[in-house]
């Protein structure tokens, strides 16, 4: 189907007029002539709507001075019809209803043809194709002006132009000069230094002297390019003040950790001396952390200035420690007078504060690298790092054996240490997470009876290769690995299971570390009313008691425990600071009398007195005794004797992964 939707443009008039007849839109435009080629629908077309148009053109004619040659259009169904304008009438008489043929085209054409036959002097013509929205073409617009009306407006034009050049030909040269410094240079200027600041380069200021805009341009870009200069010193300062932050350390104002790194990885063969104040939060407790900063502040500014005979650069380390750098290579001879000047310098003096005197001791470890630079062996960052771990793992040596300074050397193997340390912890952690701990049970016998009615549940590990290991050799390491919580954790879970269905006493060791850690007395007290069975069975038996600064929470979980029938004992009574009134405030069931003791007491006199006084001071407090590393007949004869009420060793029984009997 053929629709007539479209736009005819016109080089002479921004718009045409639209009307729209039966709900499809003709365009009429002055000066058109439209000849249909394709027409498969015919509409209607009365005479009403063609006196509209007729109308409308004749506005658009009078308005614009414009010829209309012709506009054909459907007339109607099976029907064509068409008007032919001349710019004087308006002729209806070709208005019919035949049909749309070759003929009626040939009449169309011939009018037009006429026409501009008559006009062609002043007529100027143009056509443009009208496509359908499937991309045919369906018409031909023919547009014309007649020049009779515009002749006069070109024939001024072209005086004025004819002036416009005659005098551009005079001024030309002072108009170019009057362009180029008011205008071309100034912007010229402009391009530079933008061009300059684009590229960083905010030093230079633009140099115009005009008071047009293009002056206004140019001290608002100078404003802009100071602004922007204040605005980079500023952040320049800022970084430069972080950076120093980063750098330094805020207490004592010396280069920290990170700077002591950053020129230890470009040092060449290092000499590393660490030195760490001894018990330095004693000082902090006792004296006060204001007196602790003073004596950091104050040690730092005597290292600071003191004569090695050497140039050093100091660094303040994490907490209590500082490092010195030496750049050069030393013997041991010079690297043992270093140690002894620094060991000196620190602590002859005392450090006064508040008219007190405070006196200080330090440990210092001194580590060089065993590789070179100079001999081709290994780089910079290696030998740096080298000569850091073996100066750190020479304080820990210093510490261990109280010693002012300890010059690391290879015999010492504590490298080995660490990695003992390293492989323990690894072999911990996949014993916890393969379910390895387990719970061995070693026998307590009646002295009295001659029965067994108590186990103890001791800790073991099984390796991967089905291998038994005591926790001799894993327990401190755990400790340190923060691994020691969930040994506990899955020794007394194993062990309440174990026993919940025996009719035995047995025995768990708890630290003080247990107790104080919140989430392993949780744990207990969850275990313990999971299991009201075998809760009133189970003996709680406490560890390193002379170690104990807080009763309050110790006291708290006795009390807590007992309440669901636990029992309370004390391990290894009768060894470093035991104190009798540990026996009182803990309200304790068992004393365990500890193996140092007893390992010996059928021949030590004074292990038997010390002994008996134990067993003695019990029965009056109405607690039970338990004697440890019972090995031999001879000993377990002495302890009856003495009165111990239970007896716990190899002689009587090992520990086992099963309960053993006698």
């Amino acid at each position: 189907m053929c629709a007539f939707n479209y736009v005819i443009s016109s080089y002479f008039i921004e718009r045409g007029f639209e009307e729209r007849l039966s709900g499809s839109a003709y365009i009429v435009e002055p000066m058109a002539v439209l000849y249909a080629s394709d027409v498969k629908s015919i509409k209607t077309f009365d005479s009403d709507k063609i006196s509209s148009i007729e109308n409308k053109i004749e506005l658009y004619r009078n308005r614009l001075k414009l010829n209309v040659l012709s506009i054909i259009f459907p007339a109607g169904p099976a029907q064509t019809g068409f008007i032919t304008i001349m710019p004087d009438r308006v002729d209806y008489s070709s208005i019919s209803r035949p049909e749309f043929n070759e003929a009626l085209k040939t009449k169309i054409l011939t009018v037009s043809k006429n026409y501009r036959a008559e006009n062609r002097d002043m007529m100027k013509y143009a056509y443009l194709p009208v496509e359908n929205s499937a991309g045919e073409t369906i018409a031909v617009i023919e547009t014309g002006i007649d020049l009779n009306h515009f002749l006069p407006l070109q024939i001024a034009v072209l005086i004025s132009a004819l002036l416009f050049i005659g005098l551009s030909a005079s001024s030309g040269l002072i108009l170019r000069r009057l362009l180029e410094r008011t205008i071309i240079k100034p912007v010229i200027e402009l391009s530079r230094n933008t061009t300059l600041v684009a590229a960083g380069d905010l030093e230079h200021l633009i140099n115009i002297n005009s008071n047009n805009e293009i002056g206004d341009l140019a001290t608002n870009f100078n404003k802009m390019t100071q602004n922007l200069r204040d605005s980079f010193d500023k952040i320049e300062s800022s970084n430069k003040n972080l950076m120093n932050q980063l750098l330094t350390d805020s207490l004592t104002n010396m280069p920290n950790r990170k700077k002591f790194m950053d020129d230890l990885a470009v040092s060449e063969n290092p000499v590393v001396i660490i030195f760490n104040i001894d018990s330095f939060q004693e000082i902090n407790d006792f004296y006060g952390t204001e007196a602790g900063d003073m004596i950091l502040k104050e040690l730092a500014n005597r290292l600071r200035f003191m004569n090695l005979g050497i140039s050093y650069r100091l660094y303040k380390m994490h907490a209590d420690e500082y490092t010195l750098l030496i750049e050069r290579t030393a013997g041991l001879n010079e690297l043992d007078h270093w140690g002894i000047l620094l060991s000196e310098e620190v602590m002859e003096r005392p450090f006064i504060y508040k008219d007190t005197e405070i006196y200080i001791t330090v440990s210092l470890g001194i580590g060089i690298s065993q590789q070179s630079l100079s001999a081709g062996i290994g780089s910079a960052i290696e030998i740096g790092r080298e000569a850091l771990r073996n100066a750190d793992m020479a304080l820990k040596r210093a510490k261990v054996s109280r010693k002012k300074y300890v010059v690391y050397q290879e015999y010492m193997e504590i490298a080995k240490e660490y990695e003992n340390n390293i492989q323990w912890t690894k072999k911990l952690k996949s014993a916890i997470k393969d379910d390895r701990i387990v719970p061995y049970f070693q026998p307590i016998l009646n002295n009295l009876t001659g029965k067994i009615e108590k186990y103890e549940c001791l800790m073991r590990m099984i390796d991967e290769n089905g291998k038994i290991i005591a926790p001799l050799n894993f327990l401190n390491t755990a400790k340190k690995a923060r691994l020691y919580r969930y040994l506990t954790k899955m020794i007394l879970e194993k062990s309440f299971e174990f026993f919940k269905d025996k009719n035995y006493e047995f025995s768990l060791n708890i630290s003080l570390e247990d107790i104080m850690d919140e989430k392993t007395v949780g744990y207990i007290y969850d275990l313990i009313n999971a299991s009201k069975g075998s809760a009133s069975r189970a003996v709680f038996e406490l560890l390193e008691t002379e170690n104990v600064e807080n009763y309050a929470e110790v006291i708290e979980f006795i009390k807590e425990v007992k309440q669901s029938g636990c029992k309370i004992a004390i391990d290894d009574f009768g060894t470093g600071y035991s104190n009798f009134s540990h026996l009182i405030h803990m309200q304790i069931d068992y004393i365990k009398i500890d193996a140092s003791l007893i390992k010996n007491i059928n021949k030590d006199l004074n292990s038997q007195v010390i002994t008996r006084t134990i067993a003695s001071f019990a029965r009056e407090l109405g607690l039970k005794t338990i004697s440890e590393y019972v090995h031999s007949k001879e000993v377990f004869d002495k302890c009856l004797e003495i009165g111990i009420d239970y007896s716990q060793g190899y002689y009587l029984g090992e520990p086992k992964e099963h309960l053993v009997e006698i």
